[in-house]
């Protein structure tokens, strides 16, 4: 059953953006920039809306006949059609009508990876069985594979995590400029027009304060930061040339082949995140996210004004989070990758693990 609480304030929706979005934890507040592992640490995000029409999808929970369970909330900011559809099947005299909202779709929910999720927009939990980030790997018999990096997402269970627009807040973008952030095609390579994957359908939380203190819905979604969530995807190939004795290669998040002076590719990771700061942007939008953001102004950055410029309906404020990372060892096996860069017939890795051994190449395992 339907239940509207408060009024639509459309002046203040048209004045400024409804939403205020921000990072919680990491703080922001200090100049300092926060130090974080590579997973593991508190990521979250609240939004703050002042001024909204909230309508509920109440169902039964079917253990008792008189308790309901929250299916959907819906924060309507504005109805151009002045007959609010959401939710369409329980609201029969807005079937005819088009869909004139703008509006945030919620849903209180934990996800869990390969634990099937029913709590959410199903549309979005449909598509939560889609595979992760693969790139392709040339091993040293020339033979080509497609492996998985960043953070894991399932093995086909509908769970609702997963890259893109988060069924359980999806009007939320979250978009990164590094690793598994910027979308690259399979052979690691940039589209002529930067893109960025939106990050958020990997928070595992959302929750909602119907109404704080100052009367204000307040909207949070928390997750622990996934390993392979920040940091570059590098491939790397220490053996170059007739018995190694060429400089090494690599390629950081699809740019050019650079040289390395064939060192391992743990000290040299290292040294790539220790010199860099990784930012997460996040903002909202009317509706469902999209998977991908172009940069539709070409101006070198993927924001809220490209979403704004293709047609999405821009809510709130873009909040920007910096982190620095320390990497772990998971975390260099997950994100780089041995690749024969110089087709030489050897992915030359150069990898101390656990036991000590040195400078190691990945060959196709014997049958």
């Amino acid at each position: 059953m339907p239940i509207g609480l408060s009024v639509v304030s459309a002046a203040a929706f048209a004045a400024q953006p409804p939403v205020d979005i921000e990072f919680v934890t990491p703080d922001v507040s200090h100049p300092r920039t926060a130090t974080q592992l590579a997973y593991g640490w508190p990521l979250a995000i609240r939004a703050t809306v002042s001024d909204e029409l909230f309508i509920f999808d109440l169902s039964d929970s079917g253990a008792h006949s008189d308790q309901t369970v929250l299916e959907h909330a819906f924060v309507v900011f504005a109805d151009a059609s002045g007959c609010y559809e959401m939710p369409r099947d329980l609201v029969r005299s807005c079937l005819a009508t088009s869909s004139g909202e703008t509006y945030l779709e919620l849903s209180a929910d934990q996800d869990n990876v390969d634990v099937t999720d029913s709590v959410g927009n199903d549309s979005l939990i449909t598509l939560s069985d889609s595979p992760g980030v693969s790139y392709s790997r040339r091993l040293s018999s020339g033979e080509i594979i497609d492996v998985e990096v960043g953070p894991e997402v399932g093995s086909g269970a509908l769970d609702g995590v997963a890259y893109g627009a988060n069924d359980d807040w999806p009007g939320l973008v979250l978009l990164s400029d590094h690793g598994i952030g910027v979308v690259l095609d399979s052979s690691f390579n940039r589209p002529p027009v930067a893109q960025r994957r939106n990050l958020a359908g990997l928070l595992e939380s959302v929750l909602f304060e119907l109404t704080d203190s100052k009367g204000r819905t307040r909207i949070s979604a928390v997750t622990h930061a996934p390993l392979g969530l920040l940091g570059p995807v590098i491939q790397w190939d220490s053996s170059i040339g007739e018995n190694n004795a060429a400089p090494g290669r690599y390629r950081v998040d699809g740019g050019p082949i650079q040289w390395h002076s064939n060192e391992l590719v743990e000290s040299f990771y290292e040294g790539l995140i220790s010199s860099k700061v990784f930012a997460l942007r996040a903002f909202v939008v009317s509706g469902i996210a999209p998977t991908v953001l172009t940069d539709a102004n070409y101006d070198g950055r993927v924001d809220n004004t490209d979403a704004s410029m293709l047609g999405y309906t821009v809510l709130s404020n873009e909040a920007t989070v910096e982190v620095r990372i320390i990497p772990t060892r998971h975390l260099i096996l997950l994100m780089a990758m041995p690749y024969d860069l110089d087709g030489n017939g050897i992915a030359g890795f150069g990898y101390t693990d656990e036991h000590g051994v040195g400078p190691g190449q990945i060959r196709k395992p014997p049958p």
